[in-house]
Protein backbone atom coordinates (compact mmCIF):
# COMPACT_ATOMS: atom_id res chain seq x y z
CA UNK A 1 0.00 0.00 0.00
CA UNK A 2 1.09 3.32 -0.67
CA UNK A 3 1.07 6.24 1.80
CA UNK A 4 -1.58 8.07 -0.33
CA UNK A 5 -4.14 5.53 -0.21
CA UNK A 6 -4.78 5.87 4.10
CA UNK A 7 -3.34 2.67 5.06
CA UNK A 8 -0.20 2.17 6.96
CA UNK A 9 3.06 1.31 5.54
CA UNK A 10 3.49 -2.71 5.04
CA UNK A 11 5.82 -3.63 7.62
CA UNK A 12 3.41 -1.73 10.35
CA UNK A 13 1.00 -4.25 11.88
CA UNK A 14 -2.51 -4.04 11.10
CA UNK A 15 -5.39 -3.26 13.42
CA UNK A 16 -8.62 -4.98 13.14
CA UNK A 17 -11.48 -4.85 15.41
CA UNK A 18 -13.65 -7.52 14.92
CA UNK A 19 -17.58 -8.03 15.82
CA UNK A 20 -19.94 -10.80 15.92
CA UNK A 21 -23.14 -11.16 17.04
CA UNK A 22 -24.37 -14.43 18.11
CA UNK A 23 -28.00 -15.82 19.20
CA UNK A 24 -28.40 -18.62 21.29
CA UNK A 25 -30.74 -20.97 23.27
CA UNK A 26 -30.23 -21.53 26.57
CA UNK A 27 -32.68 -23.36 29.01
CA UNK A 28 -30.60 -21.48 32.30
CA UNK A 29 -30.05 -17.60 31.61
CA UNK A 30 -28.64 -16.74 34.16
CA UNK A 31 -26.38 -19.49 34.46
CA UNK A 32 -25.17 -19.07 30.49
CA UNK A 33 -24.83 -15.50 32.05
CA UNK A 34 -22.39 -16.02 34.54
CA UNK A 35 -19.95 -18.40 32.75
CA UNK A 36 -20.03 -15.27 29.68
CA UNK A 37 -18.72 -13.35 31.68
CA UNK A 38 -15.94 -15.60 33.00
CA UNK A 39 -14.99 -16.95 29.97
CA UNK A 40 -14.62 -13.11 28.97
CA UNK A 41 -12.93 -12.33 31.89
CA UNK A 42 -10.34 -15.04 31.64
CA UNK A 43 -9.64 -13.86 28.24
CA UNK A 44 -8.50 -10.23 29.20
CA UNK A 45 -11.90 -8.61 28.25
CA UNK A 46 -14.69 -7.31 30.17
CA UNK A 47 -18.25 -7.20 30.00
CA UNK A 48 -18.85 -3.61 28.81
CA UNK A 49 -22.93 -3.98 28.61
CA UNK A 50 -25.82 -6.27 29.66
CA UNK A 51 -29.45 -6.22 29.49
CA UNK A 52 -32.03 -9.00 30.87
CA UNK A 53 -35.36 -9.17 30.43
CA UNK A 54 -38.34 -11.76 31.50
CA UNK A 55 -39.70 -12.80 34.69
CA UNK A 56 -38.02 -16.36 35.74
CA UNK A 57 -39.93 -19.04 34.43
CA UNK A 58 -41.01 -17.89 31.61
CA UNK A 59 -39.02 -16.74 28.00
CA UNK A 60 -36.80 -14.01 29.21
CA UNK A 61 -34.06 -12.20 26.27
CA UNK A 62 -30.31 -11.14 27.24
CA UNK A 63 -28.23 -9.15 25.45
CA UNK A 64 -24.50 -8.69 26.47
CA UNK A 65 -22.19 -6.34 25.06
CA UNK A 66 -18.60 -7.92 25.78
CA UNK A 67 -14.82 -6.22 24.72
CA UNK A 68 -11.95 -8.81 24.22
CA UNK A 69 -8.41 -8.46 22.73
CA UNK A 70 -8.46 -8.68 18.88
CA UNK A 71 -5.74 -11.53 19.15
CA UNK A 72 -7.89 -13.42 21.44
CA UNK A 73 -11.42 -12.92 19.84
CA UNK A 74 -11.66 -16.33 17.46
CA UNK A 75 -10.62 -18.10 21.48
CA UNK A 76 -13.86 -16.39 22.52
CA UNK A 77 -16.28 -17.64 19.79
CA UNK A 78 -14.84 -21.02 20.00
CA UNK A 79 -16.08 -20.96 23.93
CA UNK A 80 -19.76 -19.60 23.12
CA UNK A 81 -21.33 -22.91 21.74
CA UNK A 82 -21.01 -24.03 25.29
CA UNK A 83 -23.43 -21.65 26.34
CA UNK A 84 -26.49 -23.26 24.95
CA UNK A 85 -27.65 -23.74 20.81
CA UNK A 86 -26.41 -21.41 18.74
CA UNK A 87 -29.09 -20.27 15.87
CA UNK A 88 -27.56 -17.08 14.78
CA UNK A 89 -24.06 -15.94 13.99
CA UNK A 90 -22.88 -13.28 12.39
CA UNK A 91 -19.12 -12.00 12.21
CA UNK A 92 -17.57 -8.54 10.95
CA UNK A 93 -14.43 -6.89 11.24
CA UNK A 94 -13.35 -3.57 10.40
CA UNK A 95 -9.33 -2.35 9.44
CA UNK A 96 -9.32 0.48 11.69
CA UNK A 97 -5.26 0.89 11.04
CA UNK A 98 -5.16 4.15 9.45
CA UNK A 99 -7.20 5.51 12.29
CA UNK A 100 -4.57 4.30 14.54
CA UNK A 101 -1.53 5.01 13.15
CA UNK A 102 -3.31 8.85 12.66
CA UNK A 103 -4.00 9.21 16.08
CA UNK A 104 -0.78 7.84 17.13
CA UNK A 105 1.03 10.19 14.88
CA UNK A 106 -1.40 13.27 16.40
CA UNK A 107 -0.42 12.19 20.02
CA UNK A 108 3.61 11.91 19.36
CA UNK A 109 3.15 15.48 17.51
CA UNK A 110 1.09 16.73 20.86
CA UNK A 111 3.95 15.27 23.12
CA UNK A 112 6.85 17.41 21.13
CA UNK A 113 4.47 20.62 21.66
CA UNK A 114 4.08 19.96 25.18
CA UNK A 115 7.38 19.53 25.85
CA UNK A 116 8.72 23.07 23.78
CA UNK A 117 5.91 24.79 25.62
CA UNK A 118 7.43 23.06 29.05
CA UNK A 119 10.23 24.66 27.71
CA UNK A 120 9.39 28.11 26.87
CA UNK A 121 7.53 28.25 30.39
CA UNK A 122 10.59 27.29 32.35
Amino acid sequence: SSPSDGAPPAAMPRKIVYTADVDIVTADLDEAGRRLSAAVKRLGGYVAGADVSGTRGQSRTGIWVVRVPSDRFEAFLSEVPGLGETTRSAIRSEDVSAEFYDAKARLANKRVEEERLVVHLR
